[in-house]
């Protein structure tokens, strides 16, 4: 086969095959103690992402969801982003008080402020959705594909929860 005729087979074959999703710039994610004070002194929303090493369903989350273009630009525009390993022996401070991990059982156990952002269910991955105030707006556990993600991000992110439920904004949803 010419390398013309080769050339014209990958063009046309290209065309027809699935492309992958787009992938965009990766998040950059911040600790706890720099995430927290970001988002106070600009006044925004917190996208927290709760993990474990070991979670497989955490990685893929992070590494093909979280990688989606339209994904990625929702979050970096709307939010702050913070990583949390969910057995992180930090004592940490959220809204005005210190949630303390006991030097003795640091590695067993789950950070107490974990604990209590996820009301004591430990599903991972876990995202958490946080308001200008550090409010608490929605708690999400378990993988989620793109086209799952970005209408929730949009829904907290542009702040469409003050003025209409999910399912009425959900079903008007485009992505664009």
């Amino acid at each position: 086969m010419s390398k013309r005729l080769y050339l014209l087979w990958v063009v046309i074959l290209g065309g027809l095959l699935p492309s992958s999703p787009a992938v965009g710039q990766a998040i950059s994610w911040q600790s706890w103690e720099e995430g927290a004070a970001k988002a106070a002194r600009e006044n925004r929303k917190i996208l927290l992402f709760v993990y474990t090493p070991s979670c497989g369903w955490c990685k893929k989350l992070e590494q093909e969801t979280l990688t989606q273009t339209q994904v990625t630009q929702a979050i970096k525009s709307n939010f702050v982003t913070i990583k949390l390993n969910a057995y992180e022996s930090a004592d940490l401070e959220f809204r005005g008080k210190w949630y303390r991990t006991s030097s003795a059982t640091s590695n067993a156990r789950l950070n107490p402020l974990v604990t209590t952002l996820l009301e004591g269910r430990a599903s991972f991955p876990a995202l958490v959705f946080l308001d200008e105030t550090q409010q608490v707006l929605q708690t999400f556990a378990g993988f989620k594909q793109a086209d799952e993600l970005l209408p929730i991000v949009v829904y907290y992110g542009k702040d469409h929860y003050k003025n209409m439920p999910w399912q009425s904004f959900y079903r008007k949803f485009v992505v664009e």
